[in-house]
């Protein structure tokens, strides 16, 4: 069966959570599955205690109308892997009951949290959300919460609740409680002042090694980055002109805090003309050697970059200082970056991968470059 807990009033993932309860200590078997949430929610761990298994998204963009179009679209992608996975899980609970089946019994219970406001958001096709209640109804019981189900999804569904909010604390200016009130605040509002960023001198002062973002715009590999550089004892990062901003919220979460602590600054600052043409020559002007990170025919190894990192001093190809320099996620290094760097250098690859994740091909680089 089908059953649908929907409104705008308090009580609907509660009501689902004290039903996953009851039926745990009843011996069935219950998934939770909690969309637009992650898995800091007070239930979770109690339920996990209980026995109650439970699936959340990797990653969540926090507020739906926050999200950027990248955001939405990996939120879709999370979404929709967490059904596959459900369905998956029902398959498994049905054929342990394949030699016991009896009519009219409930086999195991599955809760889909929030997973209304997921449908309604465009974050999960209700098609797909639909065949899967349809088809496996008869043995498993389904409670869906959120707000404005669909006429299609009501229909569907054999119970059907509405919570109605009378009052809430809330419009009387009272904050959640934690563990019986609301979780999520209704928004923070700061006002602050960026500081102007250094120069590329400045930064690079006394800097032996460093490493330059060409363009990188998804604000997860941005952050990952910046944690590796900080963690492997890089001087500094030099972000291009179209690069993400390291301090983008998620960036800076994903960093754990280091694009606080690592010195960094936008070579170019806003003139998308300034790198590679001048920039990389200002490298060059500071003592840098530069080193594009590419799959080119003529790249040299990885473990002959070190080698000449490490040889003697006196040696004619020997390094002193090093600008690492890494590619955009789909494209790579433009080929104007590629053409003016001193040298490229690749990553070998095996069983026919092609490259790696920008966020692990730098970790892999800065700890390789670590002078011993």
């Amino acid at each position: 069966m089908i059953q649908i807990y929907h409104g705008d009033g308090k009580g609907k993932t509660t009501a689902a959570v004290g039903l996953a309860v009851r039926a745990v200590g009843s011996g069935l078997p219950v998934l939770f599955v909690q969309f637009l949430k992650d898995d800091t929610s007070g239930e979770i761990a109690m339920l996990q205690r209980l026995g109650v298994e439970t699936l959340h998204a990797p990653q969540m963009y926090g507020f739906v109308s926050r999200m950027c179009e990248e955001e939405l679209a990996k939120t879709r992608a999370y979404f929709a892997d967490m059904l596959s996975q459900v369905e998956m899980w029902i398959a498994k609970q049905k054929k342990q009951h394949d030699d016991v089946r009896k009519e009219n019994t409930v086999e195991a219970v599955v809760v889909l949290d929030e997973v209304l406001h997921a449908v309604k958001y465009g974050l999960l096709d209700e098609s797909t959300l639909m065949e899967v209640l349809a088809s496996n109804q008869a043995q498993i019981e389904f409670v869906l919460s959120g707000r404005n189900p669909s006429d299609k999804l009501l229909a569907l569904a054999d119970y059907v609740t509405e919570m109605k909010k009378e009052k809430h604390p809330y419009e009387q200016g009272i904050s959640a409680r934690k563990g019986t009130g609301y979780r999520l605040h209704r928004g923070a509002l700061a006002a602050m002042k960026r500081w102007p960023l250094p120069s590329v001198e400045e930064v690079c002062r006394g800097a032996r090694r460093i490493a330059v973002m060409e363009n990188i715009v998804d604000h997860t590999n941005v952050g990952a980055l910046m944690r590796s550089a900080a963690a492997l004892n890089v001087d500094a990062v030099l972000v291009t002109p179209s690069c993400g901003d390291p301090l983008y919220r998620r960036a800076a979460r994903v960093s754990m805090g280091t694009v606080f602590q690592i010195p960094w600054t936008r070579i170019g600052g806003d003139d998308k003309h300034y790198w590679p043409f001048t920039g990389m020559q200002e490298l060059r002007d500071l003592g840098f050697t530069t080193v594009a990170m590419a799959l080119e025919d003529d790249s040299i190894s990885l473990e002959e970059l070190v080698r000449r990192l490490n040889n003697d001093n006196g040696e004619k190809d020997h390094i002193d200082k090093l600008a690492l320099i890494f590619g955009t996620e789909g494209d790579g290094l433009s080929h104007h970056t590629i053409s003016r760097a001193d040298l490229t250098v690749k990553i070998p690859m095996s069983h026919g991968v092609d490259s790696l994740n920008v966020a692990a091909s730098s970790a892999v680089a800065f700890y390789s470059t670590a002078v011993h």
